[in-house]
């Protein structure tokens, strides 16, 4: 592997690692993990965690062990191998559900998703252009 590749896979490490913290922690809590109760689950120190959310790619056996857990947690298998090489962060099947998606049928929650995930990363007044977007349209129907 050349120093682009390991330096790709640390951000994208990094990034999954932040991403699947909030999302497992949606899934069994309501709300994200923070740094801490992470830390604690993986039994490693937070200043690690932090070093991994910084892009430090771990020992492999910490990576099969934060693989474990993530997969159990959100009742998807993930591998070593992805938690490194795949942004995640995109894995529809990944985000858990809420209370409202559940009432849509598959159709429509797809659609919800699609439109949940293309707004990911915007600003705050993009976002309120897109509601009022959105409500204009409801309005019509």
């Amino acid at each position: 592997m050349n120093a682009e590749e390991k330096i790709k896979n640390a951000k994208t490490f990094a990034k999954n690692i932040r991403f699947l913290r909030r999302a497992s922690g949606l899934v069994s809590q309501g709300r994200g993990f923070s740094q801490e109760e992470l830390a604690e689950a993986l039994k490693i120190s937070r200043r690690t965690l932090i070093t991994w959310e910084s892009g430090q790619i771990p020992h492999k056996s910490n990576i099969h062990k934060a693989a474990k857990f993530f997969s159990r947690k959100l009742d998807v298998q993930i591998s070593p191998d992805e938690l490194v090489e795949e942004d995640l962060s995109q894995a529809e099947e990944l985000l858990p559900l809420s209370e409202f998606e559940r009432t849509l049928s598959p159709e429509s929650r797809k659609i919800y998703r699609s439109l949940f995930l293309s707004t990911r990363g915007m600003e705050k007044v993009d976002l309120e252009k897109v509601i009022d977007f959105i409500m204009f349209l409801k309005s019509r129907v």
